[in-house]
């Protein structure tokens, strides 16, 4: 559980300035990707100016005294998240994890080809491909991801894949993605 809290702010007479004294007791979800909408959980968050994740700002949605949304900011590493109401900076005790992007395969090409002809597969976040199999009419065949880019990556025909259609499956640590594609002989 990620909590904090910082004594009130008290005015001359002991009263506290600006409603609910700042508190940091939790957040969720604990983990998703950039872009990702967290609720943090405390009071006096109505008052907050800037909440950082690991050192990286994050945009302010909606907020109470109990609660405020944020979205994890681009760039942002794991580690924990800092909350500041321009007086008082608390930093959780929890790290928020940032996940890596899912891989997405647009494209091919060329979208047929004979044992032996490099393809080359185009997307987003293709640096991770950890396996690409060509499910043939005569069965299954992998085939090794290479020269593996964030936007692009190749891969060979592989030898013993008989002519016909054929569904490529391209595998990433979070998700797999089919092709359509043609062997010819």
């Amino acid at each position: 559980m990620a909590s904090s809290t910082i004594a009130p702010r008290a005015g001359a007479a002991g009263t506290i300035l600006g409603g609910s004294p700042l508190s940091f007791s939790d957040f969720e979800p604990h983990h998703g990707q950039v872009g990702t909408q967290v609720t943090i959980y405390g009071t006096g968050l109505n008052s907050v100016t800037l909440v950082q994740f690991n050192g990286y700002d994050a945009k302010l949605g909606p907020s109470t005294d109990a609660q405020l949304v944020v979205t994890v900011p681009d760039r942002a590493p794991s580690g924990p998240i800092t909350i500041s109401d321009g007086t008082t900076r608390i930093t959780s005790r929890d790290s928020f994890t940032v996940d890596p992007p899912v891989s997405v395969v647009d494209s091919v090409s060329p979208v047929a080809g004979s044992p032996g002809t490099t393809l080359t597969f185009t997307g987003k976040h293709l640096a991770n491909v950890s396996a690409v199999r060509f499910n043939a009419v005569n069965g299954p065949f992998d085939a090794v991801p290479m020269a593996l880019m964030p936007k692009s990556f190749k891969a060979v025909v592989p030898s013993g894949a008989a002519a016909g259609p054929a569904r490529i499956v391209v595998t990433t640590p979070l998700n797999t993605t089919a092709i359509g594609f043609k062997i010819k002989r």
